[in-house]
């Protein structure tokens, strides 16, 4: 079994205090940290990083740029000190590509972006204009999409045992 889930607290530090890890195997384009940072100044910061004892980055490289490009002067973030060096470097790692590993229902994001659209700028999401058009104009003008999705959902036919009215219900 692996480490207990312990109540962390969220420090402010100065991010001239923060050392990125020089061996980071993630990369970040400047684009994706404008893009961060424009979705820092909409929506506020809302993940912490995570540093160790030495103040050394372990999660977030790409947040902490995105608050430089801000111009802030102090980061959130949570401190691990009872790892070993071989966990937070899988931890650095583990962070990054477990994300990596899902994916997308194309039609509840056409749904979201749409919705999305009505009343912010969609891209803040991450995706660009021309992204966001396609999807929604894809699932907008091909109805059958919507079909085949709700056909997928699973009907069995149930029989009360009361009074014996058979029924289908949605699983």
């Amino acid at each position: 079994m692996g480490k207990q889930v312990k109540t962390y607290k969220i420090e402010k530090l100065r991010i001239e205090d923060i050392k990125p890890y020089p061996h980071n195997p993630r990369t970040h384009t400047r684009e994706q940290i404008e893009k961060i940072a424009r979705n820092i100044k909409e929506f506020g910061f809302y993940a912490p990083v995570v540093v160790d004892k030495d103040n050394v980055l372990i999660i977030g490289h790409a947040r902490l740029e995105a608050m430089k490009l801000l111009g802030e002067e102090y980061i959130p973030a949570v401190r691990i000190e009872d790892l070993t060096e071989a966990q937070v470097r899988a931890l650095r790692i583990a962070d990054n590509r477990l994300t990596d590993l899902s994916g997308w229902d194309f039609y509840y994001l056409a749904q979201e972006l749409s919705a999305i659209a009505e009343e912010i700028d969609a891209t803040l999401t991450g995706f660009d204009a021309s992204e966001i058009d396609h999807y929604v104009k894809v699932f907008d003008y091909h109805p059958d999409i919507k079909k085949s999705r709700e056909e997928k959902a699973k009907k069995i036919k149930v029989k009360c045992p009361a009074c014996g009215h058979e029924f289908e219900i949605e699983i």
